[in-house]
Protein backbone atom coordinates (compact mmCIF):
# COMPACT_ATOMS: atom_id res chain seq x y z
CA UNK A 1 0.00 0.00 0.00
CA UNK A 2 1.55 2.90 -1.24
CA UNK A 3 0.73 6.86 0.77
CA UNK A 4 1.36 9.67 -1.29
CA UNK A 5 2.33 13.17 1.05
CA UNK A 6 2.07 15.74 -1.74
CA UNK A 7 2.98 19.53 -1.12
CA UNK A 8 2.46 22.37 -4.37
CA UNK A 9 4.22 25.66 -3.38
CA UNK A 10 1.14 27.28 -2.82
CA UNK A 11 -0.68 24.80 -0.71
CA UNK A 12 2.45 22.55 1.06
CA UNK A 13 1.49 23.03 4.39
CA UNK A 14 -2.30 21.96 3.46
CA UNK A 15 -1.57 18.41 3.38
CA UNK A 16 -3.18 15.29 3.34
CA UNK A 17 -4.41 15.25 7.28
CA UNK A 18 -6.21 11.97 6.35
CA UNK A 19 -2.45 10.42 5.30
CA UNK A 20 -0.49 12.31 7.77
CA UNK A 21 -2.88 10.90 10.54
CA UNK A 22 -2.73 7.46 9.82
CA UNK A 23 0.94 7.98 9.40
CA UNK A 24 1.90 9.90 12.53
CA UNK A 25 4.09 8.51 15.20
CA UNK A 26 5.00 5.75 12.99
CA UNK A 27 9.22 4.79 12.95
CA UNK A 28 11.12 5.85 9.76
CA UNK A 29 13.34 2.59 9.24
CA UNK A 30 14.48 4.48 5.56
CA UNK A 31 14.81 7.58 3.68
CA UNK A 32 15.88 7.36 -0.24
CA UNK A 33 15.57 10.25 -2.74
CA UNK A 34 14.73 10.01 -6.45
CA UNK A 35 14.81 12.07 -9.00
CA UNK A 36 18.52 14.01 -8.98
CA UNK A 37 20.43 15.04 -11.66
CA UNK A 38 22.76 17.39 -10.97
CA UNK A 39 22.87 17.65 -7.28
CA UNK A 40 23.55 15.07 -4.95
CA UNK A 41 20.91 12.71 -3.04
CA UNK A 42 22.94 14.14 0.61
CA UNK A 43 22.14 17.97 -0.01
CA UNK A 44 18.03 16.87 -0.01
CA UNK A 45 19.04 15.12 3.58
CA UNK A 46 21.02 17.54 4.81
CA UNK A 47 18.33 20.14 4.10
CA UNK A 48 15.13 17.55 5.54
CA UNK A 49 14.93 17.63 9.13
CA UNK A 50 13.26 13.88 8.92
CA UNK A 51 15.69 11.22 10.58
CA UNK A 52 15.88 7.55 10.19
CA UNK A 53 14.82 6.17 13.83
CA UNK A 54 12.07 8.95 13.97
CA UNK A 55 8.94 9.14 14.50
CA UNK A 56 7.14 10.51 11.44
CA UNK A 57 5.79 14.11 12.66
CA UNK A 58 3.53 15.91 10.08
CA UNK A 59 4.80 19.06 10.86
CA UNK A 60 8.26 17.55 9.85
CA UNK A 61 7.36 16.72 6.95
CA UNK A 62 5.84 20.16 6.00
CA UNK A 63 9.46 22.08 7.25
CA UNK A 64 11.29 19.74 4.94
CA UNK A 65 9.53 20.23 2.21
CA UNK A 66 9.64 24.25 2.66
CA UNK A 67 13.50 23.85 3.35
CA UNK A 68 13.32 22.26 -0.05
CA UNK A 69 11.77 24.67 -2.33
CA UNK A 70 13.73 27.36 0.04
CA UNK A 71 17.00 26.20 -2.39
CA UNK A 72 15.17 27.49 -5.49
CA UNK A 73 16.48 24.48 -6.86
CA UNK A 74 13.23 21.71 -7.23
CA UNK A 75 10.52 23.12 -9.43
CA UNK A 76 8.22 20.47 -7.67
CA UNK A 77 8.67 17.74 -4.41
CA UNK A 78 6.91 14.88 -3.44
CA UNK A 79 7.03 12.73 -0.07
CA UNK A 80 5.88 9.07 -0.93
CA UNK A 81 5.27 6.93 2.37
CA UNK A 82 5.17 2.94 2.49
CA UNK A 83 4.51 0.54 5.45
CA UNK A 84 7.68 -1.53 6.09
CA UNK A 85 7.92 -3.65 9.63
CA UNK A 86 6.64 -1.73 12.32
CA UNK A 87 6.78 1.77 10.64
CA UNK A 88 7.39 3.02 6.95
CA UNK A 89 9.77 3.98 4.38
CA UNK A 90 10.21 8.01 2.97
CA UNK A 91 10.80 8.37 -0.54
CA UNK A 92 11.55 12.03 -1.84
CA UNK A 93 10.85 12.66 -4.98
CA UNK A 94 12.09 15.81 -6.31
CA UNK A 95 11.96 17.51 -9.69
CA UNK A 96 15.01 19.77 -10.50
CA UNK A 97 15.17 23.35 -12.32
CA UNK A 98 17.10 22.84 -14.86
CA UNK A 99 20.91 24.37 -14.97
CA UNK A 100 21.28 27.33 -17.25
CA UNK A 101 24.62 26.41 -19.60
CA UNK A 102 23.98 29.03 -22.36
CA UNK A 103 23.45 32.76 -22.37
CA UNK A 104 22.81 34.86 -25.19
CA UNK A 105 21.79 38.74 -25.17
CA UNK A 106 20.57 40.06 -29.00
CA UNK A 107 19.84 43.62 -29.97
CA UNK A 108 20.53 44.91 -26.59
CA UNK A 109 21.81 48.31 -27.61
CA UNK A 110 19.96 50.76 -24.63
CA UNK A 111 20.98 48.64 -21.96
CA UNK A 112 24.78 48.03 -21.64
CA UNK A 113 26.15 44.60 -21.29
CA UNK A 114 27.19 45.38 -17.68
CA UNK A 115 24.11 46.45 -16.85
CA UNK A 116 22.51 43.23 -17.70
CA UNK A 117 24.24 41.22 -15.87
CA UNK A 118 23.54 43.77 -12.81
CA UNK A 119 19.92 43.42 -13.48
CA UNK A 120 19.40 39.77 -14.87
CA UNK A 121 21.89 37.98 -12.04
CA UNK A 122 22.25 35.02 -14.48
CA UNK A 123 25.02 32.91 -14.41
CA UNK A 124 26.34 29.88 -16.22
CA UNK A 125 25.35 27.24 -13.74
CA UNK A 126 22.29 29.07 -12.29
CA UNK A 127 18.74 27.49 -11.87
CA UNK A 128 16.21 28.45 -14.22
CA UNK A 129 12.87 28.53 -13.28
CA UNK A 130 9.27 30.19 -14.11
CA UNK A 131 10.38 33.09 -10.85
CA UNK A 132 13.44 33.89 -12.14
CA UNK A 133 12.07 34.13 -15.74
CA UNK A 134 9.09 36.46 -14.72
CA UNK A 135 11.72 38.50 -11.98
CA UNK A 136 14.58 39.43 -14.93
CA UNK A 137 11.67 40.47 -17.51
CA UNK A 138 9.93 42.32 -14.65
CA UNK A 139 13.49 44.31 -13.81
CA UNK A 140 14.23 44.35 -17.61
CA UNK A 141 10.79 46.28 -18.44
CA UNK A 142 11.60 48.65 -15.63
CA UNK A 143 14.60 49.39 -17.08
CA UNK A 144 13.50 50.28 -20.84
CA UNK A 145 10.65 52.33 -18.74
CA UNK A 146 12.86 54.58 -17.01
CA UNK A 147 15.00 55.45 -20.04
CA UNK A 148 11.94 56.40 -22.09
CA UNK A 149 11.36 52.82 -24.13
CA UNK A 150 8.26 52.00 -23.03
CA UNK A 151 7.09 50.27 -26.09
CA UNK A 152 9.77 48.05 -25.60
CA UNK A 153 9.28 44.33 -25.38
CA UNK A 154 11.97 41.35 -24.18
CA UNK A 155 11.31 37.85 -25.24
CA UNK A 156 13.43 34.61 -23.32
CA UNK A 157 13.64 31.36 -25.99
CA UNK A 158 14.35 28.44 -23.89
CA UNK A 159 16.33 24.96 -25.33
CA UNK A 160 16.04 22.83 -23.29
CA UNK A 161 19.30 20.21 -23.52
CA UNK A 162 20.19 16.49 -22.22
CA UNK A 163 20.78 16.41 -18.72
CA UNK A 164 18.33 18.88 -17.77
CA UNK A 165 20.03 21.63 -18.53
CA UNK A 166 19.04 24.60 -20.44
CA UNK A 167 20.38 26.99 -23.44
CA UNK A 168 18.73 30.93 -23.14
CA UNK A 169 18.46 33.44 -25.65
CA UNK A 170 17.16 36.92 -24.03
CA UNK A 171 16.19 39.33 -27.41
CA UNK A 172 15.08 42.72 -26.85
CA UNK A 173 12.84 44.73 -29.20
CA UNK A 174 13.36 47.77 -28.28
CA UNK A 175 11.39 50.18 -30.55
CA UNK A 176 11.79 54.33 -30.09
CA UNK A 177 11.88 56.61 -26.85
CA UNK A 178 8.72 57.50 -26.58
CA UNK A 179 8.20 60.98 -24.09
CA UNK A 180 4.63 62.23 -22.76
CA UNK A 181 3.75 64.96 -24.48
CA UNK A 182 0.14 65.61 -22.98
CA UNK A 183 -0.73 65.33 -19.30
CA UNK A 184 -4.39 65.18 -18.90
CA UNK A 185 -6.49 65.58 -15.30
CA UNK A 186 -10.29 64.31 -15.66
CA UNK A 187 -12.37 65.05 -12.56
CA UNK A 188 -10.61 67.70 -10.91
CA UNK A 189 -13.25 70.53 -10.65
CA UNK A 190 -11.33 72.50 -8.04
CA UNK A 191 -8.34 72.73 -8.84
CA UNK A 192 -6.73 73.41 -11.93
CA UNK A 193 -3.96 70.88 -14.21
CA UNK A 194 -1.36 73.57 -13.97
CA UNK A 195 -1.36 73.68 -10.23
CA UNK A 196 -1.87 69.79 -9.65
CA UNK A 197 1.22 69.44 -12.53
CA UNK A 198 3.32 71.56 -9.61
CA UNK A 199 2.68 68.20 -6.87
CA UNK A 200 4.38 65.82 -9.74
CA UNK A 201 7.80 64.92 -11.17
CA UNK A 202 6.65 63.39 -13.88
CA UNK A 203 5.81 66.27 -16.71
CA UNK A 204 4.97 66.14 -20.08
CA UNK A 205 8.08 67.15 -22.43
CA UNK A 206 9.68 69.80 -23.41
CA UNK A 207 13.09 71.67 -24.48
CA UNK A 208 13.74 70.96 -21.05
CA UNK A 209 12.19 67.72 -19.94
CA UNK A 210 12.82 64.25 -21.50
CA UNK A 211 8.93 63.43 -20.76
CA UNK A 212 9.89 60.07 -19.71
CA UNK A 213 7.49 57.59 -17.72
CA UNK A 214 9.12 56.50 -14.94
CA UNK A 215 6.65 53.88 -13.02
CA UNK A 216 8.94 54.80 -9.51
CA UNK A 217 8.80 58.22 -9.84
CA UNK A 218 5.01 58.46 -10.90
CA UNK A 219 3.84 56.37 -8.27
CA UNK A 220 5.52 58.57 -5.83
CA UNK A 221 3.35 61.38 -7.56
CA UNK A 222 0.04 59.63 -6.62
CA UNK A 223 1.16 59.71 -3.21
CA UNK A 224 2.15 63.38 -3.75
CA UNK A 225 -1.86 64.80 -5.22
CA UNK A 226 -3.65 62.69 -2.70
CA UNK A 227 -1.52 64.44 -0.09
CA UNK A 228 -2.47 67.74 -1.54
CA UNK A 229 -6.25 67.29 -1.63
CA UNK A 230 -5.86 65.98 1.87
CA UNK A 231 -4.45 68.86 3.00
CA UNK A 232 -7.12 71.08 1.77
CA UNK A 233 -9.97 69.21 3.00
CA UNK A 234 -10.61 66.63 0.71
CA UNK A 235 -9.98 63.53 2.50
CA UNK A 236 -12.35 61.43 0.63
CA UNK A 237 -10.43 62.32 -2.19
CA UNK A 238 -9.29 58.96 -5.12
CA UNK A 239 -7.02 58.35 -7.79
CA UNK A 240 -9.53 56.07 -9.90
CA UNK A 241 -7.74 55.16 -12.71
CA UNK A 242 -4.56 56.49 -14.59
CA UNK A 243 -3.39 55.13 -18.33
CA UNK A 244 -0.87 55.94 -20.78
CA UNK A 245 -2.64 56.51 -23.88
CA UNK A 246 -0.22 55.97 -27.04
CA UNK A 247 -0.44 59.45 -29.79
CA UNK A 248 1.91 57.66 -32.18
CA UNK A 249 4.89 55.61 -31.86
CA UNK A 250 7.68 58.92 -30.56
CA UNK A 251 5.00 60.45 -28.07
CA UNK A 252 2.01 59.27 -25.28
CA UNK A 253 -0.64 61.21 -23.58
CA UNK A 254 -0.80 60.60 -19.42
CA UNK A 255 -4.61 60.04 -18.41
CA UNK A 256 -5.34 60.42 -14.48
CA UNK A 257 -8.76 60.44 -13.05
CA UNK A 258 -9.64 61.71 -10.06
CA UNK A 259 -12.67 62.12 -7.84
CA UNK A 260 -12.51 64.29 -5.10
CA UNK A 261 -14.91 64.24 -3.44
CA UNK A 262 -16.83 66.73 -0.63
CA UNK A 263 -14.26 69.34 0.75
CA UNK A 264 -14.65 69.60 4.63
CA UNK A 265 -13.98 72.29 6.69
CA UNK A 266 -13.04 71.22 10.61
CA UNK A 267 -15.50 71.90 13.13
CA UNK A 268 -14.58 70.52 16.74
CA UNK A 269 -12.42 68.18 18.20
CA UNK A 270 -12.93 66.11 21.59
CA UNK A 271 -11.19 63.51 23.52
CA UNK A 272 -12.47 60.65 25.68
CA UNK A 273 -11.05 57.41 27.22
CA UNK A 274 -8.10 59.20 28.88
CA UNK A 275 -7.69 58.98 32.58
CA UNK A 276 -4.23 60.19 33.28
CA UNK A 277 -4.51 63.76 31.00
CA UNK A 278 -6.86 65.94 30.72
CA UNK A 279 -9.03 66.57 28.05
CA UNK A 280 -7.83 70.21 27.95
CA UNK A 281 -4.09 69.00 27.76
CA UNK A 282 -4.79 66.35 25.11
CA UNK A 283 -6.23 69.01 23.06
CA UNK A 284 -3.82 71.75 23.50
CA UNK A 285 -1.94 69.84 20.71
CA UNK A 286 -4.32 70.48 18.13
CA UNK A 287 -4.30 74.17 16.30
CA UNK A 288 -6.74 73.64 13.79
CA UNK A 289 -9.01 76.71 13.80
CA UNK A 290 -13.17 75.73 13.01
CA UNK A 291 -14.07 76.87 9.69
CA UNK A 292 -11.06 76.32 7.82
CA UNK A 293 -10.16 73.54 5.19
CA UNK A 294 -9.93 70.61 6.82
CA UNK A 295 -5.62 69.90 6.94
CA UNK A 296 -4.92 66.04 7.34
CA UNK A 297 -1.47 66.55 6.99
CA UNK A 298 -1.02 68.91 9.80
CA UNK A 299 -4.57 66.98 11.95
CA UNK A 300 -1.71 64.02 11.65
CA UNK A 301 1.45 66.13 12.71
CA UNK A 302 -0.49 66.99 15.93
CA UNK A 303 -1.82 63.60 16.26
CA UNK A 304 1.54 62.35 16.59
CA UNK A 305 2.79 65.16 19.36
CA UNK A 306 -0.52 63.40 21.60
CA UNK A 307 1.55 59.84 20.81
CA UNK A 308 4.83 61.61 22.39
CA UNK A 309 2.28 62.79 25.72
CA UNK A 310 1.43 58.83 26.15
CA UNK A 311 4.83 57.79 25.18
CA UNK A 312 6.54 59.71 27.58
CA UNK A 313 4.23 58.46 30.27
CA UNK A 314 5.28 54.99 29.85
CA UNK A 315 2.22 54.46 28.08
CA UNK A 316 3.70 53.13 25.22
CA UNK A 317 0.74 50.91 24.50
CA UNK A 318 -1.56 53.79 24.14
CA UNK A 319 -4.02 53.85 21.21
CA UNK A 320 -5.80 56.93 19.63
CA UNK A 321 -8.64 56.35 17.29
CA UNK A 322 -9.82 59.26 15.04
CA UNK A 323 -13.19 59.13 14.46
CA UNK A 324 -14.36 61.00 11.85
CA UNK A 325 -18.03 62.66 12.26
CA UNK A 326 -19.64 64.20 9.10
CA UNK A 327 -21.68 66.98 9.55
CA UNK A 328 -22.78 68.11 5.85
CA UNK A 329 -19.40 69.70 4.86
CA UNK A 330 -18.28 69.86 8.35
CA UNK A 331 -15.70 67.46 9.71
CA UNK A 332 -15.71 67.26 13.35
CA UNK A 333 -13.02 64.69 15.23
CA UNK A 334 -13.51 62.49 18.42
CA UNK A 335 -10.24 60.90 19.64
CA UNK A 336 -11.28 57.56 20.89
CA UNK A 337 -8.03 56.52 23.84
CA UNK A 338 -6.99 53.57 25.14
CA UNK A 339 -4.13 54.31 27.56
CA UNK A 340 -3.31 50.84 28.31
CA UNK A 341 -0.79 49.60 30.44
CA UNK A 342 2.05 51.54 31.79
CA UNK A 343 5.27 50.99 31.31
CA UNK A 344 7.85 50.12 33.18
CA UNK A 345 11.76 49.82 32.34
CA UNK A 346 12.69 45.88 34.32
CA UNK A 347 16.25 45.77 32.68
CA UNK A 348 18.47 48.37 29.93
CA UNK A 349 20.54 45.67 27.80
CA UNK A 350 23.44 47.59 25.96
CA UNK A 351 24.63 45.49 22.98
CA UNK A 352 27.44 45.91 20.42
CA UNK A 353 30.28 47.20 22.50
CA UNK A 354 32.98 45.20 21.54
CA UNK A 355 35.96 48.23 22.50
CA UNK A 356 33.70 50.42 25.07
CA UNK A 357 33.57 49.33 28.56
CA UNK A 358 29.64 48.93 29.30
CA UNK A 359 29.97 51.20 32.12
CA UNK A 360 31.13 54.27 30.19
CA UNK A 361 27.71 53.86 27.95
CA UNK A 362 25.83 53.72 30.98
CA UNK A 363 26.62 56.58 32.42
CA UNK A 364 25.15 58.52 29.38
CA UNK A 365 21.52 56.75 30.29
CA UNK A 366 19.49 59.37 31.75
CA UNK A 367 17.07 56.37 32.59
CA UNK A 368 17.55 53.51 34.74
CA UNK A 369 16.03 50.37 35.50
CA UNK A 370 12.87 50.81 37.82
CA UNK A 371 12.05 54.21 35.91
CA UNK A 372 8.24 54.48 33.24
CA UNK A 373 9.74 54.43 30.10
CA UNK A 374 9.58 57.96 29.03
CA UNK A 375 10.63 58.51 25.26
CA UNK A 376 12.67 62.12 25.51
CA UNK A 377 14.81 60.08 28.23
CA UNK A 378 15.47 57.34 25.77
CA UNK A 379 16.04 59.82 23.22
CA UNK A 380 18.82 62.06 25.18
CA UNK A 381 20.47 58.84 26.48
CA UNK A 382 20.81 58.19 22.69
CA UNK A 383 22.35 61.25 21.86
CA UNK A 384 24.50 61.58 24.88
CA UNK A 385 26.22 57.90 24.03
CA UNK A 386 26.53 59.67 20.27
CA UNK A 387 28.30 62.60 21.83
CA UNK A 388 31.07 60.69 23.13
CA UNK A 389 32.62 60.57 19.97
CA UNK A 390 33.73 57.01 19.66
CA UNK A 391 30.18 55.45 18.79
CA UNK A 392 28.59 55.13 15.52
CA UNK A 393 25.25 57.19 14.70
CA UNK A 394 22.90 54.33 14.10
CA UNK A 395 22.41 53.26 17.56
CA UNK A 396 19.43 51.35 17.77
CA UNK A 397 16.59 51.34 19.99
CA UNK A 398 13.95 48.41 20.87
CA UNK A 399 11.57 47.30 23.67
CA UNK A 400 10.56 43.68 24.65
CA UNK A 401 7.85 43.39 27.12
CA UNK A 402 8.17 41.19 29.64
CA UNK A 403 5.17 40.33 31.67
CA UNK A 404 1.44 41.11 31.29
CA UNK A 405 1.75 44.66 33.09
CA UNK A 406 3.29 45.79 30.21
CA UNK A 407 7.09 46.27 32.11
CA UNK A 408 9.87 46.13 29.39
CA UNK A 409 13.11 45.60 28.57
CA UNK A 410 15.15 47.97 26.97
CA UNK A 411 17.65 47.20 24.13
CA UNK A 412 20.70 49.35 22.94
CA UNK A 413 22.65 48.50 20.10
CA UNK A 414 25.81 50.34 19.36
CA UNK A 415 28.22 50.01 17.42
CA UNK A 416 32.20 50.67 18.30
CA UNK A 417 33.79 53.58 15.54
CA UNK A 418 37.60 54.20 15.24
CA UNK A 419 38.64 56.17 18.34
CA UNK A 420 42.13 57.07 17.54
CA UNK A 421 44.58 59.02 14.70
CA UNK A 422 47.68 58.53 13.49
CA UNK A 423 49.47 61.06 11.85
CA UNK A 424 52.92 62.24 10.72
CA UNK A 425 55.25 64.11 8.11
CA UNK A 426 58.55 64.94 7.50
CA UNK A 427 60.34 67.48 5.70
CA UNK A 428 63.88 69.03 4.67
CA UNK A 429 65.25 73.06 4.90
CA UNK A 430 68.51 74.49 5.04
CA UNK A 431 68.70 75.35 8.20
CA UNK A 432 67.26 72.52 10.27
CA UNK A 433 68.09 70.16 7.29
CA UNK A 434 65.30 67.46 8.18
CA UNK A 435 62.26 68.47 10.46
CA UNK A 436 59.46 66.17 11.07
CA UNK A 437 56.44 65.40 12.95
CA UNK A 438 54.70 62.22 14.84
CA UNK A 439 51.15 62.50 16.44
CA UNK A 440 48.71 60.07 18.22
CA UNK A 441 45.34 60.64 19.55
CA UNK A 442 43.30 58.11 21.22
CA UNK A 443 40.17 59.21 23.37
CA UNK A 444 38.68 56.15 23.90
CA UNK A 445 41.72 54.34 25.35
CA UNK A 446 41.47 50.66 27.01
CA UNK A 447 37.65 51.44 26.24
CA UNK A 448 37.58 53.76 29.39
CA UNK A 449 36.67 56.87 27.73
CA UNK A 450 40.25 58.07 28.85
CA UNK A 451 41.68 61.14 26.13
CA UNK A 452 45.51 60.66 25.97
CA UNK A 453 47.98 62.07 23.22
CA UNK A 454 51.71 62.46 22.17
CA UNK A 455 53.24 64.82 19.70
CA UNK A 456 56.62 64.27 18.96
CA UNK A 457 58.31 67.47 17.29
CA UNK A 458 62.15 67.31 15.64
CA UNK A 459 64.85 69.22 13.72
CA UNK A 460 68.31 70.12 13.82
CA UNK A 461 67.74 72.69 16.08
CA UNK A 462 64.27 71.35 17.53
CA UNK A 463 63.31 68.97 19.54
CA UNK A 464 59.21 69.36 21.39
CA UNK A 465 57.53 66.34 22.85
CA UNK A 466 53.97 66.61 24.58
CA UNK A 467 52.10 64.22 26.33
CA UNK A 468 48.65 64.64 27.77
CA UNK A 469 46.05 62.32 29.55
CA UNK A 470 42.85 62.94 30.54
CA UNK A 471 39.93 61.07 32.32
CA UNK A 472 36.46 62.44 33.25
CA UNK A 473 35.01 60.14 35.43
CA UNK A 474 37.88 59.75 37.78
CA UNK A 475 37.02 56.71 40.42
CA UNK A 476 33.92 56.49 38.54
CA UNK A 477 32.61 59.81 39.54
CA UNK A 478 31.84 62.45 38.09
CA UNK A 479 35.71 64.06 38.77
CA UNK A 480 37.68 65.10 35.87
CA UNK A 481 41.39 65.19 36.30
CA UNK A 482 44.07 65.33 33.53
CA UNK A 483 47.91 66.23 32.99
CA UNK A 484 50.24 67.42 30.43
CA UNK A 485 53.86 66.83 30.38
CA UNK A 486 56.28 68.33 27.62
CA UNK A 487 59.89 68.60 27.12
CA UNK A 488 60.96 71.31 24.38
CA UNK A 489 64.94 72.08 23.52
CA UNK A 490 65.56 74.79 20.93
CA UNK A 491 69.67 75.87 19.45
CA UNK A 492 69.63 79.23 18.49
CA UNK A 493 72.45 79.13 16.58
CA UNK A 494 73.26 83.11 15.78
CA UNK A 495 72.88 83.80 19.76
CA UNK A 496 74.93 80.48 20.39
CA UNK A 497 71.86 79.69 22.75
CA UNK A 498 70.13 76.76 24.09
Amino acid sequence: MLRILKYSIATMIMVSFANLLFAAGETIYDIKVTGTQNIESELVLSAISLRVGDALDPEEVAKSIKNLYRLSIFADVEIHSEPYRTGLNLEIIVQEHPIVTEIKFEDFKVIKKDRLDELTSLRIGSYWSPYLKQQILMKLKAEYNSKGFNNAEVQVSEKLLEGNKIALELKAEEGRRVAIRHLTFLGNENFEDKKLLKRMKTKPANLFRSGRFEKDKFDADLVSLTSFYKKNGYIDVKITNWELKTINERTLELIITIEEGTKYTFGTIQAEGSEHFTGETILKSFTLKQGEPFDQESFDKQLGKVYSLYFDEGFIYARIEPEQLRDGDMLNINLKITEGARARIRQIHLTGNTKTKEKVLRRQLEIAPGDYFRQSQVIRSQQNIYNLGFIEPDIKLDYVPINNAGDIDLNIDVLDKSSGVANGGIGYNSQDKFVGQLSITQNNLFGNNWSTGLKWEFGGNTQNVEFDFSNPYFLDEDILVGNSFYYTRKNWSSFYYE
